[in-house]
């Protein structure tokens, strides 16, 4: 098996994290396919917590783009902010502009309602603030990562030492960590808000940064690429959910910070590629799959869930059907529309560069 480092250089993609696209996907579909109801133990308590999916994401998608930019900048000097946000939209525009239009058809053909306002909303990432739909309310997620992918790259730019930029960003996400559960302690609170959602992308950047440039031997310890490590993040998140229900607003912006801290530390362990079994099942075909079509899958899986505020509810919208298509609807998106976008990222990557996302 070639080193993480040959791999990553070869391929661009490291090795694993796939996988854990795929673990968060699986987790997105439990939550929302899954009543909280079941009678199965596994299958509620999937239900009730696989909205942590969607915080793997944004960990995972804070310390990849992170990677990448430190990598073109480290090269070269300086990373194209123009050739980011192109690769960006290349990556993130064309499954969702074909996902809205097939729900506008939809809605023509009176196969389902949707607001139509919640088009633009979605087009110009603003669905965590404005929208009625629910079957547009998943694009939440997605409007705060490009919120951020739009801000970061800027900071980034105005701040060129590694040392005040991992110092901001973990000074930041102790601010926010109290603020989120402060805010969160008033019931009208939007808990889909920017300020309150960004502490995940912020973590999963600070490791990144800690990786690649600040504490590089630190992070290389084979303590995170060990199965201890793993257990031992898995027991913080086991203990962390124990104590959801402590009424303390300290103990529970703690609580949820150090989940994040260990679904990251997580995450930079598979990344080194050496955690004992685990990485080798994150890397097999099957998982590496579901996880490179998982961006596509995501789009596409909300019109496919049972749990929605549509009056009558769809054939397709009941198991084990709304499976099915919500797999084949996210493959189909996959290689027909997101393989062939992406392969024209390299066109506005700076030829010297060689770094693609």
């Amino acid at each position: 098996m070639s080193s993480p480092k040959s791999f990553i250089e070869s391929s661009n993609r490291i090795p694993g994290l796939d996988g854990i696209r795929a673990v968060a996907i699986l987790m997105v579909l439990g939550h929302h396919f899954i009543s909280e109801s079941s009678p199965n133990l596994f299958l509620s308590t999937l239900a009730k917590n696989g909205g942590y999916g969607v915080e793997v994401f944004f960990i995972l998608s804070g310390f990849l783009i992170t990677i990448l930019i430190l990598r073109e900048e480290k090269k070269w000097g300086s990373f194209s902010i123009r050739g980011f946000y192109l690769r960006r939209t290349l990556r993130i525009f064309p499954p969702l502009l074909v996902f809205l239009a097939i729900l506008c058809i939809m809605h023509l053909a009176g196969a389902i309602k949707i607001a139509i306002s919640d088009i633009p909303t979605c087009i110009f990432f603003l669905r965590n603030y404005l929208g009625q739909s629910q079957v547009t309310e998943h694009i939440w997620t997605l409007s705060i990562e490009e919120q951020y992918y739009i801000l970061f790259p800027i900071f980034l730019m105005a701040i060129k030492s590694n040392k005040i930029r991992l110092t901001l960003l973990m000074a930041t996400i102790l601010i926010l960590s109290y603020w989120r559960q402060y805010c969160y302690s008033f019931p009208d609170t939007n808990w889909r808000r920017t300020d309150l959602r960004l502490e995940p992308l912020l973590i999963g950047s600070a490791f990144a940064i800690s990786k690649e440039e600040v504490f590089p031997n630190f992070m290389a310890n084979r303590f995170f690429s060990s199965i201890w490590a793993l257990l031992l993040s898995l027991f913080i998140i086991l203990a962390s959910f124990a104590i959801s229900k402590i009424d303390s607003l300290c103990v529970q912006s703690l609580r949820t910070t150090v989940t994040y801290l260990a679904m990251a530390t997580i995450i930079h362990g598979v990344s080194l590629g050496r955690v004992w079994l685990v990485s080798e099942f994150l890397a097999t075909k099957p998982i590496a799959w579901l996880g490179r079509i998982s961006y596509s899958l995501y789009i596409w899986q909300q019109l496919f869930s049972p749990f929605d505020n549509r009056a009558n509810l769809s054939w397709y919208t009941f198991f084990p059907q709304n499976i099915i298509f919500a797999c084949l609807f996210g493959a189909i998106s996959f290689y027909l529309v997101e393989l062939p976008t992406n392969s024209l990222k390299h066109k506005f990557i700076k030829a010297k560069s060689g770094v693609s996302q």
